[in-house]
């Protein structure tokens, strides 16, 4: 796990609400603060869609389906909207994870350190004057193994410099 400061909060919030760099990570929850608090719970709602938008050839399995998370890019117009403004919010805070597909995309190449990771998280958390960006594994069991902690850390960092926005470790 690394906590990172943003230096560059213009472009950070730039890339963040308008632009496409966080699109790929699923939101799990947020909450903004402005004139008051707006709490968001990203799991995907199936019951809101019709029946006429589902897959006409897609069964769905006995059991308890497993939880998905809304895309960033299905809210971040929502977000923008409540962000956005001639004043700045109070405070808010993401916690976001990358989709299955892309942490089976990141560990690609390692011998069975997949296997040890439930999720990757990423939280953003702006208390009215500061951005802090801080990177979180969650494991399957327990390990002494950070192998995995590591690949993502560096991860983060090279999709910030990648993304152009300036950021401290701290």
């Amino acid at each position: 796990m690394i906590a990172l400061k943003i230096l560059d909060l213009r472009r950070f919030m730039s890339a963040f609400l308008t632009g496409d760099t966080f699109d790929g990570f699923q939101l799990l929850e947020g909450q903004i603060t402005t004139f008051c608090t707006f709490q968001i719970d990203g799991r995907w709602q199936e019951s809101f869609f019709s029946r006429d938008s589902k897959d006409p050839d897609s069964e769905e399995e006995a059991g308890e389906a497993p939880v998905l998370y809304t895309p960033w890019s299905s809210l971040k117009e929502y977000c923008y909207s409540l962000i956005r403004g001639k004043r700045t919010p109070l405070s808010f805070r993401f916690i976001f994870q990358t989709s299955p597909e892309q942490t089976d995309e990141l560990f690609t190449g390692t011998e069975g350190l997949r296997e040890t990771v439930r999720s990757l998280s990423l939280n953003l958390r702006y208390d009215g004057s500061s951005l802090f960006l801080t990177t979180g594994t969650s494991r399957t069991g327990f390990t002494r193994d950070r192998s995995a902690d590591h690949l993502w850390d560096e991860w983060v960092l090279e999709f910030l410099r990648d993304a152009g926005v300036a950021s401290e470790l701290l």
